[in-house]
């Protein structure tokens, strides 16, 4: 079974949050709040004193590929990566992950020499060797200049 985690980045606060579908919403609140954790939090789960409410649109929603950098680190839409293609060995380039919905598969748009192109996931032992999560486009969008 695959997990499905979200993290969500608050755009007029500037910060990550995490949230977990077991929480779910707040009724008292009205339908549609989420209940979220400050991002380095998301494993302490009986910390009901630091969860906020936020409102969904405030948001925007990163979800949990299934799948980790090099280094275990997991990697959500809208991260961004650094990776060695393997069709040019000794380049870098950057990328951001995003979800491709006509092939219903994550992808990472990297651009490298004014183009374009997807790679896509291959790992090994649960990591994928070639990559490197570095930031996400919320928090660190200069890092794709």
């Amino acid at each position: 079974m695959r997990e499905i985690k979200f993290k969500v980045w608050h755009r007029e606060n500037k910060k990550m949050f995490w949230f977990d579908l077991r929480w779910g919403t707040k009724q008292s609140m009205g339908a549609g709040w989420l209940s979220v954790l400050p991002d380095g939090h998301e494993r302490e789960y009986g910390i009901d004193d630091k969860r906020l409410l936020i409102d969904p649109e405030d948001c925007e929603i990163m979800q949990f590929t299934g799948l980790k950098d090099k280094n275990g680190k997991e990697i959500y839409e809208g991260d961004i990566i650094s990776l060695v293609p393997v069709d040019h060995p000794l380049a870098i380039v950057k990328g951001v992950v995003r979800w491709h919905p006509e092939l219903a598969l994550f992808e990472v748009e990297c651009y490298s020499y004014d183009a374009t192109f997807t790679v896509y996931s291959k790992q090994v032992d649960g990591k994928n060797t070639n990559r490197e999560v570095i930031g996400n486009i919320y928090s660190n969008p200069e890092l794709l200049k």
